[in-house]
């Protein structure tokens, strides 16, 4: 399983950091893979199935791929945000007994606890995961893969705590 994770890294773990001008052109929808949001900027609301997630900095959102989305823009200031698309099977490898990384995805009611405020320590702290994640997709290296899995995995756990 990892050795496949190592020759097929980009279709695992997608991250994205996206600043648009403008609302969001995606209605509700869905993904194949997991998702992990963390809002930026922007006059957002999140809808994750009947539930409106009012957001601000700082705020990190995750989805499994069962639960029906979309983010709401109300105009007034660019809206930015970092996406992670992940494969749960890549995940699961590295959960043990007394810790499941997939539970923020999975042990809750669909659309019900998406939404985890952080302090501002755990936003500095998830930021700098992010920003080593951001430093790979941009420098390609022979080591690239096996850091951007170690990242990813830093960053579940972090969402764990």
């Amino acid at each position: 399983m990892i050795g496949n994770f190592l020759d097929e890294h980009p279709q695992w773990i997608k991250y994205l950091h996206k600043k648009t001008a403008g609302p969001p052109k995606e209605g509700f929808h869905l993904h194949e893979q997991f998702e992990i949001y963390f809002y930026i900027s922007g006059n957002i609301n999140f809808f994750v199935e009947k539930t409106s997630y009012p957001l601000q900095y700082g705020n990190l959102l995750v989805f499994n791929n069962l639960e029906i989305h979309k983010a709401s823009y109300l105009p007034g200031e660019p809206y930015e945000r970092i996406t992670i698309h992940f494969n749960p099977v890549i995940s699961r490898q590295f959960c043990t007994e007394n810790c499941n990384l997939l539970a923020p995805f999975l042990h809750r009611p669909k659309g019900k606890g998406n939404k985890i405020n952080l302090t501002i320590a755990q936003t500095n702290e998830l930021i700098q995961i992010f920003q080593r994640i951001d430093a790979l997709n941009k420098n390609s290296y022979i080591d690239t893969p096996i850091l951007k899995l170690t990242y990813f995995i830093e960053l579940l756990v972090f969402i764990n705590r």
